[in-house]
C-alpha cells in the first residue's frame, strides 16, 4: 500500500459582521534526518524560512517541527510567535505541529494541543496510528478589529487509517465544542 501523507489545517472564524481577510499556510517542513541529501534540514533551512517570511502568511501551520528546527524557524521568522508543544512527552520532545502567527496583527487569547487518541489530554498513541500524534489550536484575536479567531492544526497519521478516521472525529468534537462554548475545551 502507497503511504500517503495526510496533512490537516483547518481553521474556524467566528468574525461577526466584518469582513476581514486571512492569509494562511499549512507547512510540512519535514523533519532532520540526514539521508535526505541535498534535502536535509541543514541544507534547506534557510530556503524554508524564507519562504515563509516571502508569503507573510497570518498564520503558518506547520508539521513534523523538531524542537531544534522550531528554534531556527523563531529566530528567522521575526515577526512570529508561535504555539505548540511536542508530542513525544508534552513538552519539546518529538514533533510539533505548531502554529506561527504574525505577532503584530494577532494575540493568543487561549491555546491548547491534544493527542489524537481516545485519550487526548495525555501523551498517547492513537487507535492503529504509526506515531503519537497531536493537534495544535488556539483562539487569536485581531489586534486591529478586536475579532476573534480559532485556529486548528495537525498531522495525521501516515500508515494507520483508523488513525486518520478516528483522528478527524476527534477534531470535529474539539470544534463544536470550542464553537458552542467560544473557548478552549
Amino acid at each position: 500500500m502507497k503511504k500517503i501523507l495526510f496533512l490537516f489545517f483547518l481553521m474556524i472564524m467566528f468574525i461577526a459582521n466584518a469582513q476581514v481577510t486571512f492569509k494562511v499556510m499549512s507547512y510540512n517542513i519535514r523533519l532532520d534526518v540526514k539521508s535526505d541529501g541535498e534535502n536535509w534540514w541543514e541544507l534547506r533551512k534557510p530556503r524554508v524560512a524564507s519562504l515563509m517570511n516571502f508569503y507573510a502568511a497570518d498564520f503558518i501551520g506547520c508539521q513534523e517541527v523538531q524542537h531544534h528546527q522550531l528554534t531556527y524557524l523563531q529566530e528567522q521568522l521575526k515577526s512570529y510567535n508561535y504555539i505548540g508543544i511536542g508530542r513525544d512527552d508534552g513538552k519539546e520532545a518529538g514533533e510539533y505541529s505548531c502554529i506561527f502567527y504574525n505577532k503584530e496583527k494577532f494575540s493568543v487569547v487561549k491555546q491548547s494541543t491534544f493527542w489524537l487518541s481516545p485519550t487526548p489530554d495525555s501523551v498517547s498513541f492513537g487507535w492503529n496510528a504509526a506515531c503519537r500524534r497531536v493537534c495544535t489550536y488556539g483562539l487569536f484575536q485581531h489586534k486591529a478589529s478586536k475579532k476573534y479567531l480559532w485556529v486548528f492544526n495537525t498531522h495525521l497519521d501516515h500508515l494507520g487509517d483508523t488513525a486518520r478516521i478516528e483522528s478527524v472525529k476527534l477534531i470535529l468534537q474539539k470544534c463544536l465544542r470550542v464553537e458552542t462554548r467560544k473557548e478552549p475545551c
